[in-house]
């Protein structure tokens, strides 16, 4: 979602705006470096996002 206001002819600002959801993702890993020995990971990983953006013009 975004906009444009003119100040002048010549002078302008864009603003946008957007967010995006990531979905959430079960971590299952297993590790065996050395015979005999494992290691073992397990987590559950999301994240999300804020975005902004700015932008100013100035036509001469």
């Amino acid at each position: 979602m975004g906009g444009t206001y003119h100040f002048t002819d010549g002078n302008s600002m864009d603003v946008g705006t957007g967010f995006i959801i990531g979905e959430s993702q079960n971590i299952d890993e297993s590790l065996t470096k050395v015979l005999g020995t494992s290691s073992n990971i397990t987590a559950v990983a999301s994240a999300d996002a804020f975005l902004l953006g700015v932008q100013y013009q100035h036509r001469f």
